[in-house]
């Protein structure tokens, strides 16, 4: 019915929002405008939650889709907000490669996936202990 984006932006982001960014590439794809909602600008996924709950019902049904590492936060996280959610998750991370010797030698792709990894799980704990 309706297709909800939110205007993340980081203080020190360059460019506009991803939610503006994302409705223009719907419209681009025929989805009608007015079909299209904006959150104002958002920080986290707790501000995102905030965000549409404030635009919709109490208790609305609503599709949450964010990245399935990122689901299980987001689904706490917008559930505490009286939204009932239906998870759609996306951008599954896998890989299926033979191992080698190079595996075991420090690499730069590494470190940025650690950093994506523990920076998960500390918003994951952070939002147990909150909610």
């Amino acid at each position: 019915q309706k297709l909800i984006l939110t205007r993340g932006k980081l203080p020190w982001s360059i460019g506009v929002p991803e939610g503006e960014f994302l409705a223009e590439f719907a419209q681009s794809q025929g989805i009608d405008p007015s079909k299209i909602l904006l959150t104002e600008i958002v920080q986290n996924t707790n501000d995102e939650a905030k965000a549409i709950s404030k635009m919709l019902p109490k208790n609305s049904e609503i599709i949450l889709v964010t990245s399935a590492f990122h689901m299980p936060r987001a689904e706490k996280v917008f559930q505490n907000q009286n939204l009932k959610v239906t998870p759609y998750a996306v951008d599954f991370r896998s890989l299926e490669k033979k191992i080698d010797i190079m595996d075991f030698l420090p690499q730069a792709k590494a470190f940025k996936d650690s950093n994506f990894y523990f920076r998960e799980i500390i918003g994951r704990a952070y939002y147990d202990f909150r909610y």
